[in-house]
């Protein structure tokens, strides 16, 4: 592998994902090698909240309102949950990545919306 090629490198950093000044924070840090993918390069790929991510929203809506009284409980109605979903849920959230990160760059790292 050719180290020199910038497509097999990434960065690493501290910054909290929530805040929109983390992708700024991510584009300046020094490069480190990786073996990521060398069709998308790392430095363009920002950091979205885990908020955004495909599977919370929906399973913040199936727990919402309910009444759980133990640990036990929540595993539980979560391995039901997790059990039921389609495969097709999480391609879905998978297929979406690209789009979602372009938004962000395009947004100069601003908070993006669905």
């Amino acid at each position: 592998m050719d180290h020199s090629d910038p497509r097999f490198y990434h960065t690493e950093h501290h910054a909290k994902s929530n805040q929109s000044t983390s992708v700024g924070l991510h584009l300046t840090q020094p490069l480190k090698p990786t073996l990521g993918s060398p069709s998308i390069l790392a430095r363009e790929l920002p950091d979205l909240a885990p908020s955004d991510f495909h599977l919370f929203g929906p399973l913040k809506r199936h727990l919402g309102g309910m009444v759980l009284e133990t640990e036990d409980d929540l595993i539980s109605e979560l391995r039901n949950w997790f059990d039921n979903l389609d495969v097709d849920f999480f391609r879905v959230g998978i297929n979406s990545l690209l789009s979602r990160w372009q938004k962000c760059i395009d947004l100069h790292g601003d908070y993006v919306e669905k």
